[in-house]
């Protein structure tokens, strides 16, 4: 596999920065009722770092919460047979937030139908959102996201890898050629 790094840590803090002033300029008069889901493993880091930046621009503490997809991935055998779990950590309430999913790469979007449906079996937000890092535009459900950091669209013999220094010790985005 050849990899290519087309995101690297600076432009990856503007790409933050950027994504959470999006989020402050249209929730503006609804910013208290705000909270953000993020999808374990990548998307809940995500979410921590978004909420810091908004609560260093408004003074805010928005809740996170971390949401494991695991059982309600409709592509599970494909993944694994036996999922993993890592658990579902929400201590609010649904009732009356805008729930922001928080994931890092938005693909087919079955990793935010799974999370919308798992959201739907702890409760009834307001609305649900999505926020990505990155959108390859390669849909085969129809989602779209609210918020997102950097349009790279990819061909079928390429992949976006999301390298988060909570992980891989740094930040940045690759695109990776799959082997032939």
């Amino acid at each position: 596999m050849i990899s290519k790094t087309v995101i690297e840590v600076k432009e990856f803090e503007r790409i933050l920065k950027r994504i959470a002033l999006q989020i402050i300029e249209k929730n503006i008069n609804r910013i208290e009722s705000l909270a953000f889901i993020g999808i374990r493993k990548r998307g809940v880091p995500l979410a921590k770092r978004l909420a810091s930046y908004i609560k260093n621009t408004e003074g805010y503490d928005i809740p996170v919460g971390e949401l494991d997809i695991s059982l309600y991935r409709d592509d599970q055998t494909a993944i694994s047979n036996e999922p993993i779990l890592s658990g579902t950590e929400i201590d609010f309430s649904f009732s009356g937030k805008n729930l922001i999913i928080i994931d890092d790469i938005l693909q087919s979007g079955k990793t935010a139908r799974a999370a919308m449906e798992a959201i739907l079996d702890h409760g009834r937000p307001e609305s649900i959102e999505l926020g990505v890092i990155v959108d390859t535009r390669t849909r085969t459900l129809p989602m779209s996201a609210d918020y997102y950091g950097k349009r790279l669209p990819i061909s079928k013999k390429e992949f976006v890898r999301l390298n988060l220094k909570e992980f891989d010790q740094k930040d940045s985005i690759e695109i990776i050629k799959r082997g032939e």
